[in-house]
């Protein structure tokens, strides 16, 4: 029959040891979750933009006229229905409504959509924009409220790098 020999407890020290090296790895794991989690949000956005892109372009040739609106796109089976309330997956989506003259938007020549973290930081830190050309922009523009004009006629002048080209 074996003699189980009689375990020791855990000084003080050990438990603090370990406890050490657990808190080191979390240190280093939960911030490297996080990143991975936002940039996976900000790739969601950026896929979204370039489906609203696709999404106007057919409702152009149907309609004679970009429908410059999630809802109605979403309404007309162009775009999931999620998408209809402006919100997925830590971004919030809408129409930039001025150009860069902060003339409106001619829904028969143009359009332009955003999407921006919303929570800045923890669910992304990049802001998109998507034209009718189908580029995407990208910048970091911090906390503040979604773009309501077109940047510049050339928004690569004003810090945006356009992505996928």
């Amino acid at each position: 029959r074996a003699i189980i020999p009689a375990m020791k407890a855990p000084s003080i020290r050990e438990l603090a040891a370990a406890l050490g090296c657990l808190a080191a790895v979390a240190a280093f794991l939960i911030p490297h979750a996080m990143g991975e989690r936002r940039r996976g949000q900000e790739a969601s956005a950026e896929a979204v933009l370039r489906s609203a892109w696709k999404a106007e372009q057919t409702h152009r040739t149907r309609n004679g006229r970009y429908a410059g609106d999630l809802a109605a796109l979403t309404d007309a089976g162009l775009l999931p229905p999620g998408l209809a309330t402006g919100l997925k997956d830590g971004y919030r989506f809408g129409l930039v409504g001025l150009d860069e003259r902060g003339a409106p938007l001619d829904s028969l020549k143009r359009f332009a959509y955003y999407a921006v973290p919303e929570a800045y930081g923890d669910t992304g830190t990049l802001t998109f924009l998507v034209d009718a050309v189908g580029l995407v922009y990208a910048r970091d523009t911090g906390a503040g409220a979604p773009p309501v004009s077109w940047p510049a006629d050339d928004p690569t002048g004003k810090g945006w790098t356009i992505l996928g080209q």
